[in-house]
């Protein structure tokens, strides 16, 4: 099973005034981009109300280990008191020629809005757009982050979460560090889920460094993808029961105390350490 799947069993009865939002509730929030919602999103939706409509739809299981694991976690929430009466506001989904993107934004009524960038999925133009990150900025992904962030960030919100795992995770980083300066102190927080970091020239523009305090990272410890080029903000490497690559895959993090494990990069993960 699922760490993350545990994690929501295990706090399912409570919600956000009894057990505050961390860094597991952050990962949860990333998954749910990855899945496949259009269609299904018109006007704002419980994620009760939301998974009711995606079961319909999606009655097979899954290939993808990892897409079938985010859809027993969506279950999960669905059927929690923590998270059902969670309200997704927005949602797109862009695939053409030149990228492919995804996003939500979830509010969680008296607490916070969270907005979560999807990373690379199954399509090639997403992973052509992975090495367009090596030597070019904004690659397209990274403008559409942006004006979706613009566009989801609303004047009246008080407390707002930004994350994303795998690129999605430098997308919410680039999106936070291109708002102007009202929408970034909006921004209580960016959570980056083994997202790769950034191009020298960008390290070093003052649009970053001005949201570095903001910023956390975490990266299994044996990490690749979040080992390319390098970041900015707190890092924190965590345990995973899985192997190497593998350690990508969000549901083989380990968790204890409703915060994730702590762990040493390993030498293995060092190498693939880009710009360090």
């Amino acid at each position: 099973m699922s760490n993350l799947i545990k994690y929501v069993k295990n706090n399912a009865n409570k919600d956000f005034s009894e057990v505050k939002f961390n860094e597991v509730d952050a990962a949860i929030y990333t998954i749910l981009p990855y899945l496949d919602l259009m269609g299904l999103i018109n006007t704002p939706i419980t994620i009760k109300e939301l998974y009711d409509k995606f079961s319909k739809r999606f009655i097979l299981k899954d290939k993808n280990k990892f897409m079938e694991e985010n859809k027993k976690l969506f279950r999960e929430m669905a059927l929690s008191k923590r998270y059902q009466n969670n309200i997704i506001v927005s949602y797109k989904k862009l695939v053409n020629h030149e990228t492919q993107f995804g996003a939500i934004t979830v509010k969680v009524p008296k607490h916070f809005k969270f907005i979560a960038f999807e990373g690379t999925d199954d399509e090639l133009v997403g992973w052509e757009e992975n090495f367009k990150m090596g030597y070019m900025y904004p690659i397209p992904a990274q403008e559409e982050a942006i004006n979706y962030l613009k566009e989801n960030i609303k004047i009246n919100d008080i407390v707002v979460y930004v994350g994303g795992h795998s690129k999605g995770g430098n997308l919410a980083i680039s999106a936070v560090m291109e708002q102007n300066i009202l929408k970034r102190y909006q921004v209580d927080y960016v959570f980056n889920f083994d997202g790769p970091g950034f191009l020298p020239e960008v390290m070093k523009s003052k649009k970053l460094k001005k949201i570095d305090k903001k910023i956390k990272n975490y990266y299994p410890y044996e990490s690749i993808v979040g080992m390319i080029f390098d970041s900015v903000g707190d890092k924190k490497i965590v345990k995973s029961y899985a192997y190497q690559v593998f350690q990508h895959d969000l549901h083989t993090w380990m968790w204890k105390d409703n915060k994730f494990i702590t762990a040493n990069l390993s030498d293995y993960s060092k190498k693939f350490h880009i710009y360090s």
